[in-house]
């Protein structure tokens, strides 16, 4: 059985733009906190709100804090770990390939490259 819902949500269409002039939007629904800003899908970088409120018709506030970088993986790592837990987590995984060693040749040839490095 197919149920069809017809009580739709109102959204709303928010511009945004990044320092490379990359524009996108994205699509929130009416009512919510809108982010000041957001990560740019084509380069990464920070981008800002572009015009005014919807709701109000006020231009779009400042962010309080703007990073031009965007974050990499490293970045994120380097939020829930510290250099020492990554060495822990590696001489951990260090000793567990050591004492049981990979079943195939091919396991085996990748695993002893790595532990000689």
């Amino acid at each position: 059985m197919i149920k069809v819902v017809t009580d739709t949500v109102e959204r709303i269409e928010i511009s945004y733009v990044c320092p490379s002039h990359h524009e996108f939007s994205r699509i929130f629904v009416a009512g919510v906190t809108v982010p000041p800003t957001w990560d740019c899908p084509r380069c990464g970088k920070l981008a800002r709100l572009t015009g005014s409120d919807p709701s109000t018709g006020a231009p779009h506030p400042e962010p309080d804090e703007v990073d031009e970088g965007g974050r990499t993986p490293w970045d994120i790592l380097m939020e829930r770990r510290t250099i020492a837990d990554l060495d822990k987590e590696l001489s951990a995984r260090a000793r567990s390939l050591r004492a049981d060693p990979p079943a195939t040749d091919e396991d085996r040839d990748w695993a002893e490259d790595r532990l000689a490095a």
